[in-house]
């Protein structure tokens, strides 16, 4: 049988279930389930768009994609998700409101303007 070499993690993680460090949760099949549940609803939620970026953000997020070995897509998604959370938990007005666009430019330094055009 070929040997296969095994990253740090990847031993660690070996090792401790060689070791029985690992316990099984009951209900497994429930638990399957519902962890499956969770991801066909986020597949279902997924919409796409059409977005324009400046080349050097784009440059950053392709080459951070390429480190990682993760698609560049997955990469966008997952920071403007963080961006979406991050603002719907700290950039909301007493009244529960989202804050508007010149208000979000102001509190963090950065103008945002989204009718910026191409040249």
């Amino acid at each position: 049988m070929e040997d296969i070499k095994l990253t740090p993690e990847e031993q660690e993680l070996l090792t401790c279930v060689e070791n029985d460090e690992w316990l099984s949760v009951p209900n497994l099949e429930h638990e399957i389930k519902r962890y499956q549940s969770y991801a066909q609803v986020q597949m279902g939620e997924l919409q796409e768009i059409k977005v324009e970026i400046p080349a050097q953000d784009l440059q950053f997020l392709q080459a951070l994609a390429n480190q990682t070995k993760t698609p560049l897509q997955a990469i966008i998604a997952n920071v403007l998700h963080q961006f979406a959370v991050h603002i719907s938990r700290t950039q909301t007005e007493p009244n529960g409101q989202c804050l508007t666009l010149d208000q979000l430019a102001v509190e963090s330094g950065q103008p945002l303007n989204p009718e910026r055009r191409r040249t």
